[in-house]
């Protein structure tokens, strides 16, 4: 929350996002506790993805959501939020989705437009996006075996730059997933 702002249950989820910190882990969990239950919870995230200033929390919130098991995302949904992904400009965003996708089967239509990201994503200078997206080219490639050589690709570049750290945790763990399907 915003310093100085009271934590008492906001009564609209769009104003708990808007007044989110930007920082506090445990301010957006309280703001899940506060609105999971809600009819319209998980539609009222997806809509609070697409403004830049609430995407961050927005996409926390999903990941947590997954991580909690809760119920499954609607499949449109899952579509409209990969379709999403590319145009995110919160770095962090973007790494909330990534780490879902052992959560959120990548749809059919949405693999080309993942792929482009992830493609591009490899390269960041944030290293966890880096690592996270040469792990989601793994799951897209044993979801989709047509982009399993693009995937390949783009780890076997990884693995040639040397990465360390987070990067080659991750690295290490998408070539055991391609190796396994």
């Amino acid at each position: 929350m915003k310093r100085g702002a009271s934590m008492q249950p906001h009564s609209d989820l769009a104003t708990a996002l808007g007044d989110w910190d930007g920082a506090s882990a445990s301010a957006l969990a309280e703001i899940y506790c506060n609105h999971s239950g809600e009819p319209e919870f998980l539609l009222s995230l997806l809509e609070a993805c697409r403004p830049p200033e609430t995407e961050g929390a927005a996409t926390w919130l999903i990941k947590h959501h997954c991580e909690q098991s809760k119920a499954p995302l609607p499949p449109q949904m899952v579509a409209t939020l990969y379709a999403l992904l590319p145009g995110f400009t919160d770095w962090a965003a973007q790494l909330h989705i990534l780490q879902c996708v052992d959560h959120l089967s990548i749809p059919p239509e949405a693999a080309d437009t993942v792929m482009d990201f992830l493609t591009r994503a490899a390269t960041s200078e944030r290293k966890l996006v880096c690592a996270w997206s040469l792990y989601a080219a793994a799951q897209l490639a044993v979801q989709h075996p047509d982009h399993r050589p693009a995937a390949q690709a783009l780890l076997d570049t990884a693995s040639a730059r040397g990465h360390s750290g987070a990067v080659a945790v991750r690295l290490r763990k998408a070539r055991t997933l391609l190796e396994r399907a």
